[in-house]
C-alpha cells in the first residue's frame, strides 16, 4: 500500500528522539544524544514492485535507518499501525519496540554526504 507507505514514512519527518530505533546493545551510547533531524523522506515507486525510500538527516544512530525502514514496511503491510508508530516516537528512550522492525541491509545504500549546505 503505497498511500500508507508514504504516510508512515512522513511520520518520522522533524526532529524526535529515536533511542526507540537505536539498536539495544547501543542504547546506551544514543542516551548521550539521541535527537535527530529528518528533513525530508522521499518514497519513490520505482515499478515492478521495486520502492525507493530516499532519507536526509543531520546524523543517524547505529542502525536507525533501517529500523524505521522497517517499521515504515510493517505500516504498510497491516502489521504495525501509525498509532504504534507515533507511540514509539512519542516515548523515545521509554519505548520498546514489540516486533523485530530492522530491514535487512542489503539495497541499503550512502548516496551523499552533506556537510554546511545541509538541504533542509
Amino acid at each position: 500500500d503505497m498511500d500508507m507507505l508514504r504516510e508512515a514514512a512522513a511520520l518520522f519527518e522533524g526532529t524526535h528522539n529515536f533511542a526507540a530505533f537505536a539498536m539495544k546493545n547501543t542504547r546506551g551510547n544514543a542516551a548521550k544524544d539521541p535527537v535527530r533531524t529528518i528533513g525530508k523522506v522521499d518514497v519513490i515507486d520505482e515499478g515492478d514492485g521495486s520502492v525507493r525510500i530516499d532519507f536526509y538527516v543531520n546524523g543517524a544512530l547505529y542502525k536507525m535507518i533501517r529500523n524505521i525502514v522497517g517499521c515504515i514496511l510493517q505500516v504498510a503491510t497491516g502489521r504495525y499501525t501509525l498509532e504504534q508508530t507515533k507511540e514509539l516516537l512519542r516515548l523515545g528512550h521509554a519505548a520498546t519496540r514489540p516486533m523485530q522492525l530492522t530491514a535487512p541491509a542489503h539495497g541499503l545504500c550512502l548516496e551523499a554526504v552533506y556537510y554546511d549546505d545541509f538541504p533542509f
